[in-house]
């Protein structure tokens, strides 16, 4: 409904501060779970969409999804290594199949490591109803010219099997890499 895209994002948007400015050194890793981390009301989370047990639900800090997801895609921009990332349970609205990062409790989280020879900082901003996440460092560590694809490969009466693939050009050649398999379930109940 609006009423619960509107919490979603509004959590979204709070909880970008938690993100702004960070600075992750060479070597480093960061998790965006520990960033954001407890998702309490006292921490500035609202109750939120969540999958529960094959259902879509609400919890404390539901929606904070978005934001990781966001910052998951800014990833795949770059070359810094992506350690842990896991798909949500059933498909999100806001983003291709396969290209969502979900965050739940110490089991889900979006960890990163900077793999460049300089220091990156998360840049978050907000405008209207958008939340965008950049990466700043060094320009080695950008891969301008990625494109990213997602491509249903099995889709049953229960699941969807999706991949993704990041084409880049690379002296002259598109060099095309499987960056994941997802599989999703298929029907959301609610209540």
């Amino acid at each position: 409904t609006g009423r619960r895209r509107k919490t979603f994002f509004e959590i979204s948007k709070r909880k970008s501060f938690d993100l702004q400015g960070k600075v992750i050194l060479p070597g480093e890793e960061f998790s965006v779970a520990a960033a954001l981390m407890p998702f309490t009301e006292e921490n500035g989370y609202a109750a939120g969409g969540t999958f529960i047990d094959g259902k879509l639900s609400e919890s404390i800090g539901g929606g904070v999804c978005q934001l990781s997801t966001t910052l998951y895609n800014a990833l795949l921009h770059t070359r810094l290594e992506i350690v842990e990332r896991y798909p949500h349970s059933m498909p999100v609205g806001y983003v291709p199949l396969g290209q969502d990062a979900a965050i739940a409790g110490d089991y889900k989280d979006l960890r990163f490591r900077n793999t460049s020879n300089a220091p990156v900082v998360v840049l978050c901003e907000t405008t209207g109803e958008r939340v965008t996440v950049t990466l700043y460092g060094e320009k080695e560590a950008a891969k301008p010219d990625i494109c990213i694809e997602s491509i249903v490969r099995e889709e049953n009466g229960e699941t969807i099997t999706a991949e993704v693939y990041a084409t880049e050009l690379r002296d002259g050649v598109k060099v095309r890499k499987l960056v994941s398999v997802n599989q999703y379930e298929k029907e959301i109940e609610l209540h």
